[in-house]
């Protein structure tokens, strides 16, 4: 999910993209100061909330960063507007940084190399990585 906040040029209303509308055309359901925003097959891909300020606190401007209270008291005003719908919170990383163990030329490339690289939590994973400079030892 990514939340979005621009009070200055956008108004008081935070968007939340829930999905890649893969440019297809959209409808929009509003209740209340709640709109839903589905794809052309009934997915969907983003909510706004229209006055936001009016019930949460918003720090920032551009992509912010919403915390469990606040997601719950979006999906208070999800269910009050009249949708059945919920935002889930998703906190997977989307970067992970990992350490390259050990780092061999693949046997069937010329330019490939593989890895054994650890990353979260000491998990180790075997990557076929095409970077020049790949060697054991960088993070």
């Amino acid at each position: 999910m990514i939340f979005a906040y621009n009070k200055a040029h956008v108004g008081d209303t935070l968007m939340v993209v829930v999905a890649d509308d893969k440019e297809t055309e959209n409808t929009v359901e509003r209740k209340w100061n709640v709109a839903q925003v589905k794809d052309a097959s009934g997915q969907i891909v983003a909510w706004n909330f229209f006055h936001i300020s009016d019930h949460l606190t918003i720090e920032g401007n551009g992509q912010v960063t919403i915390n469990e209270e606040q997601l719950t008291e979006l999906n208070r005003l999800i269910k009050e507007a009249g949708f059945t719908e919920t935002l889930i919170a998703d906190n997977e990383p989307k970067i992970v940084v990992g350490y390259v163990k050990t780092c061999v030329p693949h046997p069937d490339s010329d330019h490939l190399s593989i890895t054994e690289t650890e990353v979260d939590n000491g998990h180790v994973l075997q990557i076929v990585c095409g970077a020049p400079n790949i060697e054991a030892g960088q993070k």
